[in-house]
């Protein structure tokens, strides 16, 4: 009996991992971002972001996003801006999952106006990030990835959580969390694959 079992379901394992695809490395996506900055109390800027990857050949990837948000704090108002470009290489582990390197470039620019005047800091910085990336089922693609970004001569810690789910072949919904020092990026995601 104990061998049906383990049979059944190494089976069930093993039919789900065949029936699930491989990671799609082409879409664009855009949705609503939420941002959450630690050192500023009351200052959470939310709107809107894009983002895209493209495959180049069978193991060379490159990926990027955009996203502008804002928030009213203080009779002010505060601009966040964000973005990132990212070229990868990717290695197939199994016919679902890929484990993946990028080296990224990071942009933030936060600017606000308010009755004593307007201020614009920005910074940006160069690092190196290492993932994986699964179809965990037909519908459901997992992403999880960790590194660090050297900003104006000190590194920071970055991390990244990403889950969407299939409801077209071609069309997914999802959920984006990034984690750059102070700064955690939430966002609800349409994606389109092509």
């Amino acid at each position: 009996m104990k061998t049906k079992a383990v049979t059944l379901i190494c089976a069930l394992f093993s039919t789900s991992s065949a029936l699930a695809a491989s990671p799609n490395w082409d879409y664009i996506q855009g949705g609503y971002y939420i941002v959450n900055i630690s050192d500023i109390d009351g200052l959470d800027p939310h709107g809107f972001g894009i983002g895209g990857a493209k495959s180049l050949g069978k193991n060379v990837f490159v990926r990027g996003s955009y996203s502008m948000t804002n928030d009213d704090i203080f009779d002010g108002d505060v601009d966040f801006d964000q973005g990132s470009a990212e070229v990868g290489y990717r290695y197939k582990m199994t016919g679902a999952t890929d484990i993946y390197g990028t080296l990224a470039y990071q942009y933030a620019e936060i600017s606000a106006s308010g009755p004593s005047g307007n201020l614009t800091s920005d910074t940006d910085g160069f690092g190196a990030n290492i993932g994986i990336r699964s179809m965990l089922t037909s519908k459901i693609d997992l992403e999880a990835s960790a590194g660090f970004l050297r900003f104006d001569g000190d590194s920071e810690a970055i991390a990244m959580l990403a889950a969407n789910y299939h409801f077209h072949p071609n069309v997914s919904v999802g959920l984006n969390f990034t984690n750059i020092a102070d700064v955690g990026t939430l966002a609800a995601l349409v994606r389109y694959s092509f």
